[in-house]
C-alpha cells in the first residue's frame, strides 16, 4: 500500500462516520417526533367527549334560572287572563224603530171562520144549475153513464162550462186533490164536524190548503166531467159530511132550485 492510500483512508472513514452519525441523528429525531405524536393521539382518545352541557359555566346556568322563572310567571299570567269573567246581565234594549220605518209590512192575522151551525145557518148553492142526480145512499137510482142502478152519497148539480164554484159555507181548505171519479176537488172544513166537498173542478185557479174562505167566495171553476159521470154533462159533485158520515145536502141548502 502506498503512502497516498494510507493518508486517504482516515479521511474516508471520517466522512463515513460523519454520514452515519447524521443518519442516526435524523432517525432519532424522527423517532422522537413520531413517538410524541402517538402519545398525543392516545391522550386525546382517552379523554371523554366534550358536550354542550359540560361547557356551560356556572354563571350561564345561574343566568338561565331567572329566564325559566320568567316563563313560569308568564304562563301563570296567561292562565289568569284566560279565565272568563262573569257576564253581567244586561237590560233588554227597547227598539224604537216602528214597523213603518223598517219597510216591512206586518201580516194581518187570519180571522177565524165561524163554525157552521145547522140550527141557525143555511148553505148557499155552490153553482146555479139544477140537480141532475139525487142523493140516495140507500135506494138504488139509475146511472145513465154506467147504465145501471146504484146508490149515490152525493148530489150532482148541473152547471155551465167554466162556471165559478163558490163555498156553500165558510170554512178552511182542508184538502185539494184529484181522483178518477171526482176529478179535481176541494174539501172545506166548515166547523162543528161539517165538511163540504166540491168535485169535477178545473185544475186552474183553485184555492190552497190552509186558506180560509167566506160563504159565497169562489173556490174554483167547473171542468168537463170525468168518464164516471160523462152522461150527466158538466156538473158539480157536491157532498156534505157530518163527523165523516154523508148527509143529504138538500137538508142544509137554503132553498131548492127550480127545474
Amino acid at each position: 500500500m502506498s503512502d497516498t492510500d494510507k493518508q486517504t483512508m482516515p479521511e474516508k472513514q471520517v466522512k463515513i462516520y460523519l454520514a452515519v452519525q447524521s443518519v442516526l441523528l435524523v432517525v432519532a429525531v424522527l423517532v422522537t417526533v413520531f413517538t410524541a405524536y402517538q402519545d398525543e393521539q392516545l391522550a386525546e382518545e382517552e379523554q371523554p367527549p366534550r358536550t354542550e352541557q359540560s361547557t356551560v359555566t356556572a354563571e350561564q346556568s345561574q343566568e338561565t334560572r331567572p329566564v325559566q322563572n320568567n316563563f313560569l310567571d308568564a304562563n301563570s299570567q296567561i292562565e289568569e287572563t284566560s279565565k272568563p269573567e262573569p257576564v253581567k246581565p244586561q237590560a233588554p234594549v227597547e227598539s224604537s224603530t216602528a214597523p213603518e220605518e223598517t219597510g216591512m209590512e206586518e201580516e194581518e192575522p187570519q180571522v177565524p171562520v165561524a163554525a157552521f151551525d145547522p140550527e141557525e145557518d143555511l148553505m148557499v148553492w155552490p153553482v146555479s144549475g139544477t140537480v141532475v142526480m139525487d142523493y140516495s145512499p140507500d135506494a138504488l137510482i139509475y146511472d145513465a153513464t154506467l147504465d145501471l142502478y146504484r146508490t149515490s152519497n152525493s148530489l150532482s148539480i148541473g152547471a155551465s162550462e167554466e162556471e165559478t164554484v163558490v163555498a156553500a159555507a165558510a170554512g178552511t181548505v182542508k184538502e185539494v186533490g184529484k181522483t178518477d171519479e171526482l176529478g179535481s176537488y176541494v174539501v172545506l172544513d166548515n166547523g162543528n164536524g161539517y165538511e163540504t166537498t166540491y168535485g169535477q173542478l178545473s185544475e186552474e185557479a183553485m184555492v190552497e190548503v190552509g186558506e180560509t174562505v167566506a160563504q159565497g167566495e169562489t173556490i174554483g171553476r167547473m171542468s168537463e166531467p170525468t168518464w164516471y159521470s160523462a152522461a150527466l154533462g158538466t156538473h158539480l159533485i157536491f157532498t156534505v159530511t157530518v163527523n165523516g158520515e154523508t148527509v143529504n145536502p138538500l137538508d142544509y141548502l137554503e132553498n131548492i132550485l127550480d127545474d
